[in-house]
């Protein structure tokens, strides 16, 4: 393969490709870049619509012809490549430009020095890295309860979602095979001349590029750190997520044996490397499921190997073309051979031009709108937040009950699901329990060794006495500049309390029980 489509990207709208190894139930995180079988599905999602030979196409996605490799941040028309691992710095504020420590060159790490923070991204400059971020946010959505069959309603839940900023440059390649159709090429061509949409939620806002296609021929990507020469030691970089198959069709991560055989060596020993992995799924949309996940080296990750011979640099530029490892399709199992890998020893980070930005006058109706979202993610938070302090109280305060009877415990819970949602009700009947339990207490005076009323009387003086948020340790600071008083009514603070004593006497109950 010795042509290449170069792909800019610039995201127009929010760009959002889920990260289904770190996204959670309500949580959603979006990957830093843009995958091969993003774009991959773009190309056969827009040929399949229009394109009368795309039959006869499709095979040339999957088997090898034409591979799509992912698309990095480009920071001012600089390319960007992963942030590479390996390096240790101390904890010192980085200004301009500061020193770091290469491991896969010196054994010992200088003590007290840590991980490098080297961004997402980076491209290397003589022996400094040049590092970036990219830039993130995130939206909350909220469910306002829907009616189910039982005629209950839902609960509110919160649901946030990451994206990419919009206004971001992204650059990605196409490897063509030199029999492909030429037809083919074409359309490709054509298609990324044009916007395009990207990602998840297209019909919601999100993924909608401008991009921009040129045509590359002989010239491999990512030359700056693609440097070896003719040599027996070398380091590979990964950009991308690889895994090798064993004999038997195993994934090894690295496969040595495999790899010798490709460079045309005999044995690779492998000195020292600087790696993460991370969990790698897929989704096949012809068979409507996953694929097997694949534990995988993450990109940026780096070895140190030793030949047994010399490796032609013909050999390492190959390899490079063709990829390691699984699914190369769609833009995994890419590397580079960097010969001055070990003479990095400086960091130092890029500073991005911000874009100017547009000033929008909100009508006076959507600022409304937009106070009332912001107070109800406020509640819901808050509401959240007490939910975890009644269950963590109930844990931790176990002993509160001690002492109290059964026939009090039960005269209690049933006052507070009875009058729960009439809170100054169950105010004045629990205020006059506990006044009886007083007076009770007082005027008896046991000496058979039997239980008092005295600890009822302790127990309901802290709790109708003490303040919810004291009570359950929750911060009064504001929520989202809200005031946390304006957030909850007092009838709804004692009704959350009313909730904690009914619930605390279930678990101890319950504890009895299984003590007994």
């Amino acid at each position: 393969m010795s042509r290449y489509l170069k792909i800019d990207l610039k995201n127009l709208d929010p760009l959002r490709i889920a990260d289904d190894r770190t996204s959670q139930h309500g949580q959603t995180d979006t990957l830093r870049y843009i995958p091969g079988s993003a774009l991959r599905g773009c190309v056969m999602s827009e040929l399949a619509k229009r394109a009368a030979d795309f039959e006869t196409w499709k095979p040339a996605f999957f088997n090898g012809k034409i591979r799509f490799l992912n698309a990095y941040l480009t920071v001012d028309g600089k390319e960007m490549i992963p942030s590479l691992k390996g390096f240790y710095e101390d904890k010192t504020p980085c200004v301009n430009e500061k020193n770091i420590e290469n491991v896969l060159v010196k054994e010992d790490v200088t003590s007290g020095y840590k991980r490098a923070s080297l961004g997402s991204y980076c491209y290397v400059d003589g022996i400094r890295i040049n590092y970036t971020g990219i830039e993130l946010s995130e939206d909350i959505n909220i469910n306002n309860g829907r009616t189910v069959e039982n005629g209950r309603a839902d609960n509110r839940n919160i649901y946030r979602s990451q994206y990419i900023c919009k206004g971001q440059d992204f650059t990605g390649y196409i490897m063509l095979a030199d029999d492909l159709d030429p037809k083919l090429v074409s359309e490709i061509r054509d298609l990324f001349r044009k916007e395009v949409r990207i990602g998840n939620r297209r019909s919601g806002g999100y993924g909608t590029c401008q991009s921009s296609c040129t045509e590359k021929n002989g010239m491999l990507p990512y030359a700056s750190v693609r440097t070896q020469k003719s040599g027996k030691t070398f380091y590979m970089i990964l950009l991308s997520h690889l895994t090798m198959r064993s004999g038997i069709g195993e994934p090894v991560g690295l496969n040595l044996e495999e790899l010798a055989e490709r460079l045309g060596c005999g044995k690779l020993e492998l000195v020292r490397c600087a790696t993460s992995t991370a969990q790698v799924y897929g989704y096949n949309r012809i068979w409507k499921g996953t694929i097997p996940s694949a534990n995988m080296y993450e990109a940026g990750s780096v070895f140190r190997l030793q030949a047994d011979k010399v490796i032609p640099e013909e050999n390492f530029r190959k390899v490079e073309q063709e990829g390691l490892g699984i699914r190369t399709a769609e833009g995994f199992g890419q590397v580079a051979f960097m010969a001055d890998f070990g003479e990095l020893t400086k960091k130092h980070p890029i500073e991005r031009k911000t874009a100017g930005t547009e000033k929008t006058e909100t009508p006076s109706f959507a600022k409304e709108h937009i106070r009332d979202d912001v107070r109800v993610t406020a509640r819901g938070l808050l509401q959240h937040r007490i939910e975890r302090g009644i269950e963590r109280y109930i844990v931790e305060h176990t002993n509160e009950l001690k002492g109290i009877t059964g026939s009090q415990l039960g005269q209690v819970a049933s006052m507070c699901i009875s009058w729960q949602y009439e809170p100054e009700t169950a105010n004045e009947k629990l205020e006059k329990y506990k006044t009886h339990s007083e007076e009770k207490g007082a005027s008896k005076k046991r000496e058979d060794g039997k239980k008092t009323p005295v600890q009822l009387y302790k127990y309901l003086t802290n709790m109708l006495g003490s303040d919810l948020y004291d009570l359950l340790g929750i911060s009064k600071a504001p929520i989202m500049k809200i005031p946390i008083e304006k957030l909850l009514s007092d009838d709804e603070k004692t009704r959350y309390k009313l909730q904690l004593m009914e619930r605390q006497i279930r678990y101890a109950n319950r504890e009895e029980r299984n003590r007994g």
